[in-house]
């Protein structure tokens, strides 16, 4: 049987708010009765504390003890219309919830496909809060963006040990760095020469024991301006043999940089 926790304050009042502060059961309201939280799906089903799977109710109704007016006739059939409306609108609460639990499930297999990427890169893999804060941003910034960013934070931001294994150091900046790169190209902040001129330096920064940060952004502005297109250049970086070819390479095609 799941373990009931306590309904925090605060969420219980958002409830009350929501509902009127009225029993979405019997339709009475504070402060003529005791006004309770219940759950459409209990909590001995699999329910949960989530707002949405909670109803406003009164003490009586919660309870089990609701009272009925049964000696006028017109008197019980506007009590069958008002629980004919209640009906509908748990039937409604209850598709909610339904709802809600099928974007749960969407939103835990993009984690695992973002969680899956990482593990492409690197042998880590994430906490909980690690997967917290990835559906957070997969949620503000979409799935193909994240994943994008994560690739480009990878060949930029990610060291290496003797043993080819991501350093636990570079791998936090990594999936740090991976929201921040998202932000940047939705807004537009980097054009797309300046996200291929990083992507190309962290390709020399991975492979390279030195390089001049500051020259090879220059120089490789310069290839991109100067037409070369990007599969070439990422091309070149992957191949170059030290910094000093690098440099020599460039200062030929555009001079020794100040």
């Amino acid at each position: 049987m799941a373990k009931r926790k306590a309904i925090p304050r605060k969420v219980r009042f958002e409830v009350f708010k929501r509902d009127n502060f009225t029993c979405q059961y019997c339709g009475r309201s504070a402060p003529d009765v005791i006004l309770e939280v219940d759950h459409i799906n209990p909590i001995a089903n699999g329910g949960d504390n989530d707002i949405t799977n909670l109803i406003t109710s009164c003490k009586d109704c919660n309870r089990g003890k609701g009272v009925r007016k049964l000696t006028d006739k017109q008197e019980i059939t506007k009590e069958k219309q008002k629980l004919d409306e209640l009906n509908e609108r748990r039937k409604q609460l209850e598709m909610m919830l339904k709802w809600r639990e099928e974007l749960t499930k969407i939103d835990d297999s993009e984690v695992n496909a973002y969680e899956a990427e990482f593990q492409s890169h690197s042998s880590h893999t994430f906490t909980d809060t690690g997967r917290d804060v990835s559906k957070r941003f997969i949620k503000k910034y979409g799935l193909q963006l994240m994943l994008d960013s994560l690739d480009a934070s990878f060949s930029t931001y990610a060291k290496y040990d003797s043993d080819g294994e991501t350093t636990a150091e570079s791998i936090s900046k990594v999936f740090d760095m991976a929201s921040r790169i998202a932000y940047h190209k939705q807004h537009d902040d980097l054009d797309s020469s300046m996200q291929n001129v990083f992507y190309c330096r962290g390709i020399l920064r991975n492979r390279l024991p030195y390089i001049d940060e500051h020259k090879s952004v220059e120089y490789l502005k310069l290839l991109f301006e100067n037409g070369d297109g990007f599969e070439d250049v990422k091309d070149y970086c992957c191949h170059v043999k030290n910094w000093t070819q690098f440099r020599t390479d460039m200062e030929e095609l555009f001079g020794r940089l100040a």
